[in-house]
Parts: C-alpha cells; structure tokens; sequence
C-alpha cells in the first residue's frame, strides 16, 4: 500500500490527536519540531500524513507535547464478543 496516497487510520488518527495536542498548547509545527529535533517538513509530513510513521519521532512528539505516546494513538476499538459455541 502506498503511504503517501492512502494513509491508514492509525497515519490519520496520530496526525489528529497531533494537531489537538499543538493547539491546546499553543505551538505550532516549527515549535514542535525544534523541540523533537526533526526538521518542520518530517512534522508536516506526520501531520498530512503521508509518510510512515516511526515510533521514535512519535516518541520525541509525546515527549514534547508533555504527554503519552498512547494519547496520540487512536483509543482500541473493542473486540468483538465471542460467537456462542454450539454443543
């Protein structure tokens, strides 16, 4: 699957929860990425999303931001319920 064209929904949650987390705090993509020590256009690209994902730049973000990586992630959709067996 190409990244760029067709993100997936984590791509598209972690770049939501991302902008959230950049205005309750009041930074913008240049201050988050001097604070992660990544370039503003690896920010962008997180944030568009295009582009894969690593955990250490998802990692340094949390740091930055002040909050968790699972605040960033999309919250686990529950788990079906088992089919009843039949005896």
């Amino acid at each position: 699957m190409n990244v760029r064209n067709n993100p997936s929904k984590t791509s598209r949650a972690v770049a939501a929860n991302m902008r959230r987390e950049l205005a309750a705090r009041g930074l913008n993509q240049n201050d988050l990425a001097a604070r992660c020590n990544v370039t503003a256009a690896r920010i962008s690209e997180i944030l568009r999303p295009r582009g894969d994902l690593k955990l250490a730049t998802v990692e340094a973000v949390a740091n930055a931001l002040g909050c968790s990586v699972g605040d960033l992630f999309p919250t686990p959709e529950p788990a079906a319920e088992p089919a009843a067996q039949i005896s």
